[in-house]
């Protein structure tokens, strides 16, 4: 008795489709030491680990929608390093030397809406690297030497929803570099050496990931203090303040909880510290009034450091 007789016809041909291999070789234009694939609705080009060190791909098969290029040793892109394609919608880049981005060298992909270029060694983005990208929704930038977020950046980014800078050697982030990303969702940070932001830094709509930075909670960081305690977006609960010494540790989402009174914050800090330090107390006391902002660099555990902003 056949095995098919004892099932439905229907089952018997879902039965036999599990043994049809649905990833087949497409041949056309298909790059030198690349293997292309035809996976459900996704074409792929598949280069990885192939040695590359100077990129130059002359044309792609129609209809490519993935071009994977990871573990590699290329060490820049070049403008000449990819034909146009208006279909290719992720390309992997991750784990090569990856040095240098040439301004329009992505532009050939104008549909793009994923691109991986973690565990690289980018220490800067020029302004333009990113231009003509005004689809994209992914960019991985975790595990290069990043150390500035610039005001360019990210020029030419409209619709980013998603953003990882983690594991870099970021100091500082410009205060207008991320003012284009009206639809960001969420920015890891994790893993920097940050410190402070400047106010209205981060768009409203985000959530941000700032684990593993070296946060000064003072005034000049209330807004977004106060911003992680009322909202569900700000910083994340894992993300804490590591100065001054009495929040060392504290979840910025947990210091917001009444509002933040700069004044009201000075006057018990400075009775908390009058019995100990009554010189450096009277020192501070004096500098707050005549600065209506400051930072005094101090080399004392308490009052390192202390930005004051009166409104």
């Amino acid at each position: 008795m056949k095995i098919a007789s004892m099932v439905p016809n229907s089952l018997s041909t879902h039965l036999l489709s599990l043994f049809i291999v649905t990833t087949v070789v497409f041949s056309d234009d298909c790059p030198q030491s690349c293997t292309c694939l035809f996976k459900k609705n996704d074409r792929e080009v598949k280069c990885s680990s192939e040695g590359i060190k100077e990129l130059r791909i002359a044309q792609l098969p129609k209809r490519t929608i993935t071009l994977d290029l990871s573990d590699n040793q290329i060490r820049v892109i070049r403008r000449s390093s990819f034909p146009a394609s208006k279909t290719v919608r992720r390309l992997d880049l991750k784990r090569n030397n990856i040095e240098y981005i040439e301004p329009g060298a992505l532009a050939k992909f104008p549909n793009l809406a994923r691109l991986y270029l973690q565990v690289n060694q980018l220490k800067r983005i020029e302004k333009g690297a990113f231009q003509g990208l005004r689809r994209l929704k992914q960019l991985t930038l975790q595990v290069n030497q990043l150390n500035r977020i610039e005001k360019d950046t990210f020029f030419g980014l409209r619709n980013i929803k998603l953003v990882n800078i983690s594991q870099n050697k970021l100091i500082d982030i410009h205060k207008d570099a991320l003012s284009s990303f009206k639809r960001l969702k969420k920015i890891s940070l994790k893993q920097n050496l940050l410190t402070t932001f400047e106010k209205y830094t981060f768009p409203n709509s985000s959530l941000i990931e700032l684990d593993g930075n070296k946060l000064i909670c003072d005034c000049g960081m209330s807004w977004l203090i106060m911003k992680s305690a009322h909202e569900k977006r700000g910083a994340t609960e894992s993300s804490r303040c590591a100065y001054p010494k009495a929040l060392e540790g504290k979840q910025l989402k947990k210091l917001g909880g009444n509002k933040w009174n700069c004044r009201e914050y000075l006057h018990l800090y400075l009775l908390k510290t009058v019995s100990v330090q009554p010189f450096l107390t009277i020192l501070s006391t004096y500098a707050v009034l005549l600065y209506a902002e400051c930072r005094l660099f101090v080399d004392h555990p308490i009052l390192y450091p202390l930005n004051v902003s009166f409104e």
